[in-house]
């Protein structure tokens, strides 16, 4: 089985990636040598982020420790992965819980009605102040069930969030495919996943599964940021906004065209 990891970091987030790779190598000695996995990192060393003419470090710091980090080799999988027959597929693990309870279709039973502490607009929970954000990750690895036979349950629905260990079917990438136009802005989960839904409607062979009793969340105990202090970042949120702005001007007409896409290719007509 092959299997790629694909991975976005972050000048200042270096380290945490290969703290990441680092436990991802010690998993691999538990899966068949035969699995394959290619590890795909693109370190984001862009200007619109960091001002490199103001920080102390420079970009080829970053470069250089990048180049280290690439050398290591990985083996691993899902063997749960293996049983799938559906033409096309998504693999997600089990969040503790989500931001509102739509996501608890894709959360752990033990944990999904844990009560959430919301934003003042009452609708989406603060994740610092949940159990998303109060959770430390080691506790919660020792919760984990990793003495059992991975399983999987299959979803009525598709729901994933971009970056929180999901497993996509190559040709599922290949049929939907993420616009250029979104530039920069977080859009092309929200794309892949109304892609999908689009795709269950059409009554393509497609369904989402949820790895039972393997657990995640984001780390915001041992998030370590030790190149806070020598690197100059630029006005986030007003790039964000900036990307922002321009990935929803695209969007409709990227949907539209999707739509078009998905109706003719499952006709035939392409």
């Amino acid at each position: 089985m092959k299997t790629q990891i694909v991975m976005h970091i972050l000048p200042r987030e270096i380290d945490q990636c290969y703290r990441l790779i680092h436990d991802l190598k010690r998993a691999s000695y538990f899966v068949d040598k035969e699995d394959k996995i290619i590890l795909d990192l693109t370190l984001n060393l862009s200007d619109h982020y960091t001002n490199w003419e103001k920080s102390k470090l420079p970009k080829e710091f970053f470069i250089e420790k990048f180049k280290y980090i690439e050398k290591i080799c990985l083996y691993m999988a899902l063997e749960a992965a293996k049983s799938i027959t559906d033409d096309y597929s998504i693999i997600s693990a089990e969040l503790i819980q989500g931001w509102d309870p739509s996501w608890d279709v894709i959360s752990n039973p033990k944990t999904r009605n844990t009560p959430r502490v919301y934003h003042e607009d009452g609708v989406t929970a603060d994740r610092s102040k949940s159990l998303w954000g109060t959770t430390d990750p080691y506790d919660m690895y020792m919760e984990n069930n990793i003495d059992k036979e991975p399983s999987l349950r299959k979803i009525d629905t598709i729901k994933f969030g971009g970056g929180l260990f999901n497993l996509f079917n190559a040709d599922l990438l290949r049929l939907i495919d993420i616009p250029d136009s979104f530039t920069h802005y977080g859009l092309d989960d929200t794309f892949i996943m109304v892609g999908s839904q689009m795709m269950k409607q059409l009554g393509y062979n497609i369904n989402q599964y949820v790895l039972e009793d393997v657990n995640i969340l984001e780390d915001h105990w041992y998030r370590e940021n030790a190149y806070d202090s020598f690197l100059t970042l630029t006005d986030y949120k007003k790039v964000k906004n900036d990307f922002k702005q321009v990935a929803n001007q695209a969007w409709p007409h990227e949907i539209k065209k999707l739509q078009n896409k998905l109706i003719n290719y499952k006709n035939g007509k392409i």
